[in-house]
């Protein structure tokens, strides 16, 4: 999968309004518009794949199976402070998606597409009506 690897973020679309409307505590929001994480795609031995976001305070990181529910944090759940249901699946050669599996809140709503374009790894988070996106290169 192209999205295998280190990258690195360098500019946000939106993401503003994306924090606003899945109800990030302010102080996440601070931080999520000031640091620029790095995310890491690893295709472990057993069929799984292993995100992790790192930033200047802590790691976070979630291990999933594509096609099977996981428990998410990294990525969009850590910016809303708590984990979420969800399920991976690949749509293309360099791109995947992570959906929740639940309505009951707008995190729990939250789309998320990676995929490789023009050699970045462009993330599109989408939760009730709002779309952002993140851009990552590689370091």
């Amino acid at each position: 999968m192209a999205l295998l690897g280190e990258w690195v973020h360098y500019k946000d679309d939106n993401f503003g309004a994306f924090l606003d409307v899945i109800g990030a505590p302010e102080e996440n929001k601070k931080l999520a518009s000031s640091i620029h994480p790095t995310v890491v795609f690893i295709k472990n031995d057993d069929d799984t794949y292993t995100m992790q976001v790192k930033g200047p305070k802590e790691t976070m990181e979630s291990t999933f199976e594509l096609d099977k529910e996981f428990s998410h944090m990294a990525g969009v759940g850590s910016l809303s402070g708590r984990r979420r249901r969800a399920i991976a699946k690949k749509l293309g050669e360099g791109k995947f998606e992570i959906r929740g599996l639940s309505a009951d809140t707008a995190i729990d709503r939250v789309i998320e597409t990676r995929e490789v374009v023009d050699g970045d790894m462009v993330v599109t988070i989408e939760a009730d009506g709002i779309t952002a996106k993140r851009y990552f290169k590689r370091p």
